[in-house]
């Protein structure tokens, strides 16, 4: 395992874990001192035990690099690596299957600090996108809205095509395109917000469209409302967009704001309910 390789695995785990955005934040500056500095030097300062005098590498980084240097699995990886496992039940598998390596494929978690490389390795998530499957087909891979969004996460064929799925029938292109999807969403989010925030408005903009969003953000302001939270700000913004008063002054109009305030409840008692189970 090479410095880099070491230290994408801890901000990995860093993001299965939730930690503080702060986290994964340091291990990432010092990602990026790893890739600008000779593996040479970087040995030669590990030897010489100066790895802190490189800007952007503190205590914690600094022995995770030169534990991979020396060829050992580094002691902060290996703890991190088995507070943050979740379990999962053969069923599950299934999904996580067709998850795998394209949950939360976006830039940025953490308040930033994951690259995407490590969001791409492992699905981390999946109860989030086993929630937002129940809520969107009930599970069933038949079903066909009215407005022609099709399978498990509910994706129109247009939109699917977009992000490099043909077969939305199938149940592994709903799944994938789905997350696809939101992976995109998350990424446009702005990165000082926090981790369940920028999900929560991730989770608002699949079911209303990031035009509306980012209509309830202003609105939310304007308002005197925090356009950063969702919960009991933006969200009481959403609702007002379906009234005449407000739509008329919003740049993508009306959007019946009731649909997207429940779908984010609905989706985070889902989770919270299937992350209580796993835990338990």
């Amino acid at each position: 395992m090479t410095p880099e390789q070491a230290l994408l695995r801890v901000i990995h785990c860093l993001d299965r874990a939730h930690e503080s955005g702060f986290k994964a934040k340091a291990f990432a500056r010092a990602l990026d001192v790893v890739r600008s500095t000779p593996t040479d030097e970087l040995a030669e300062r590990a030897h010489a035990g100066t790895l802190t005098d490189l800007d952007g590498i503190g205590s914690s980084t600094a022995t995770v690099i030169a534990d991979a240097l020396a060829g050992r699995e580094p002691a902060y990886l290996a703890k991190i690596e088995a507070e943050s496992q979740v379990s999962i039940t053969p069923e599950g598998q299934v999904y996580r299957d067709a998850l795998r390596g394209d949950c939360h494929l976006h830039s940025t978690w953490s308040d930033g600090g994951a690259p995407i490389e490590a969001m791409a390795a492992t699905a981390m998530d999946w109860p989030l996108i086993v929630a937002m499957m129940y809520r969107e087909s009930r599970f069933d891979p038949d079903v066909v809205s009215w407005a022609g969004a099709r399978g498990l996460m509910q994706v129109l064929p247009t939109t699917a095509q977009r992000f490099g799925i043909s077969d939305i029938d199938s149940a592994e292109g709903s799944i994938v395109a789905g997350v696809r999807m939101l992976g995109w969403l998350y990424a446009q989010m702005d990165s000082e917000l926090t981790v369940p925030d920028r999900t929560w408005f991730s989770l608002a903009a699949y079911n209303a469209g990031l035009g509306h969003l980012l209509d309830a953000r202003k609105l939310a302001r304007e308002l005197g409302l925090d356009p950063n939270r969702w919960f009991g700000n933006v969200e009481h913004a959403m609702l007002k967009l379906s009234l005449p008063e407000h739509y008329r002054n919003a740049r993508h109009g009306y959007v019946r704001g009731i649909e997207p305030v429940t779908y984010v409840r609905d989706v985070r008692a889902l989770y919270n309910a299937y992350r209580s189970m796993v835990k338990s």
